[in-house]
């Protein structure tokens, strides 16, 4: 589902890169997310839990303006 919602902010950024913060402690899913989201087409970053989530969101959030943040 995750991924499909993602695919889904791409088509509605006509192309532009989007980038995407993930917070797991599981090295096996940022490898699987990164796998399946065209290098092209997302920047992702991940931080290990999501203790280090809302500050590195929000540093990214002031800069970027994103359409959109999940949790």
């Amino acid at each position: 589902m995750l991924i499909q919602r993602m695919r889904q902010i791409l088509d509605e950024r006509d192309g532009q890169v989007a980038r995407v913060l993930l917070a797991d402690d599981d090295p096996m899913v940022a490898a699987y997310v990164r796998k399946v989201l065209p290098e092209d087409r997302f920047r992702l970053e991940v931080v290990n839990n999501g203790e280090e989530c809302p500050a590195r969101a929000a540093h990214a959030a002031r800069r970027l303006r994103p359409p959109a943040c999940s949790t």
